[in-house]
C-alpha cells in the first residue's frame, strides 16, 4: 500500500521506470508487483506514469491522471493496461 503522485522526469516514467537492462531476455529484465498504489499525477515526455520495458503486474493499482501517458509498454515490456 502506497502512492506514487506528483513526481517529474526529463526522460522516460515519471512515476515509475522500469528499464530493460538485457534486450535479450525474453519479456525484459525488470520485474515490478504493484499492490494498492495508484500511480497519479506525475510527468515525462515518456510514461507520465510509469514507462515499462519489463514485467509489470498491478494489483488494485490505478494508474491515471498522468502526463504524456498513463503506462506505457515499450518493447518488451507487458503488464500495462490496455487503453479503451
Amino acid at each position: 500500500n502506497s502512492l506514487i503522485q506528483g513526481n517529474h522526469a526529463d526522460g522516460e516514467g515519471g512515476g515509475l521506470y522500469l528499464e530493460d537492462t538485457d534486450q535479450f531476455a525474453r519479456g525484459g529484465t525488470s520485474h515490478a508487483i504493484l499492490t494498492r498504489t495508484p500511480v497519479v499525477a506525475n510527468t515525462s515526455p515518456e510514461g507520465g506514469g510509469i514507462q515499462n520495458e519489463g514485467v509489470l503486474v498491478l494489483n488494485q493499482s490505478p494508474v491515471a491522471g498522468n502526463k504524456v501517458g498513463d503506462c506505457v509498454d515499450e518493447s518488451p515490456g507487458t503488464g500495462c493496461p490496455s487503453s479503451p
